[in-house]
């Protein structure tokens, strides 16, 4: 099944949810709380695990210590950004994971 949020009033998200009993981990790492808590509600309603982190460095703790299966960034963030995060794991130094950058 596929579920629509709406974001900004204008631009549609389709999200599809697996079939399969286990839900994929989603880290979103954005420093705006409301948009966390947007991104989180939406994607915990399609049935994906959610983990959030309010900049780069709380991002890469949790690649380290979670199976995130993918990442929805935020690029402008105070302390270490979207950028700095993205170099980070392009260079290897964590485990590389697909990543959507929303900003």
């Amino acid at each position: 099944s596929q579920l629509e949020c709406q974001f900004d009033g204008f631009a549609y998200l389709p999200i599809t949810m697996s079939n399969t009993n286990d839900s994929k981990k989603i880290l979103v790492v954005d420093d705006d709380r409301f948009e966390r808590t947007r991104l989180t509600e939406c994607l915990k309603q399609a049935g994906y695990e959610v983990i959030t982190a309010c900049d780069g460095l709380s991002g890469l703790l949790a690649i380290k210590s979670y199976a995130i299966d993918m990442v929805i960034l935020d690029i402008n963030m105070p302390n270490f950004d979207g950028w700095d995060f993205l170099k980070t794991i392009l260079e290897g130094q964590c485990r590389k994971v697909p990543t959507v950058v929303h900003s």
